[in-house]
């Protein structure tokens, strides 16, 4: 990425690629992608869930010098995702649409950031240098690594209905 607005630009794509999933019944959206493995409708909603906790809880503290406080415990979010899927009797129409919704809402509070904000170093639970990156706490470097995230989910599904 060259800026922070292809960044958000890239991170944006993902409400298209979930847009085109609505194509899928509910027949094969329901289905583990592997024995023992989550279901498509885990893992978009997996992906709202942790959107949310983005928004609402995590880059709001994202400024200059703070010490930002998340969740280490990154399990009890899947999970609540998880049983959002299996207790809310949504469609994969209806799970599709707000996990675009949620989408829509972070690039929306993104695109009100500016370059400093996206540039402001910050620690995370105390830790100065990304653990996984080896690079410094950065709202830009944060969404870099959701960007993955989405499209290490994103080729997991792929993979699941390349095969059907």
């Amino acid at each position: 990425m060259d800026t922070y607005q292809d960044l958000i630009h890239a991170f944006e794509e993902t409400e298209d690629w979930l847009e085109s999933l609505k194509k899928y019944s509910d027949e094969w959206f329901f289905q583990p992608i592997e024995k023992e493995k989550w279901t498509v409708a885990d893992i978009i909603t997996h992906m709202r869930f942790w959107d949310q906790y983005m928004l609402e809880i995590v880059i709001p503290q994202m400024k200059e010098g703070a010490d930002v406080r998340t969740e280490e415990d990154y399990q009890k979010t899947n999970d609540q995702a998880i049983v959002y899927v299996q207790h809310s009797n949504k469609t994969s129409q209806q799970l599709i649409d707000e996990a675009i919704t949620m989408r829509k809402k972070v690039i929306e509070y993104l695109r009100q950031r500016t370059e400093q904000d996206f540039f402001a170093r910050f620690t995370v639970n105390g830790e100065v240098i990304d653990q996984f990156t080896g690079y410094p706490h950065t709202l830009y470097n944060f969404i870099a690594g959701f960007l993955w995230h989405d499209h290490h989910h994103k080729d997991q599904v792929e993979h699941f209905f390349s095969k059907r």
